[in-house]
């Protein structure tokens, strides 16, 4: 689902019937994918 609203933008509203869920949980679960992989594309900078 996540990668739905990425890759083609979906709205949470298209999601949310594209998946027979709530509008709310979309986001919940849009929101819960984001915060999981930004670390991995963000790894902490070398220090000095």
């Amino acid at each position: 689902m996540a990668l739905a609203y990425l890759r083609f933008g979906h709205t949470y509203a298209q999601l949310a019937v594209g998946f027979s869920i709530s509008t709310t949980t979309a986001y919940r679960y849009v929101a819960e994918a984001v915060d999981v992989s930004w670390p991995l594309s963000h790894p902490p900078s070398p220090r000095r």
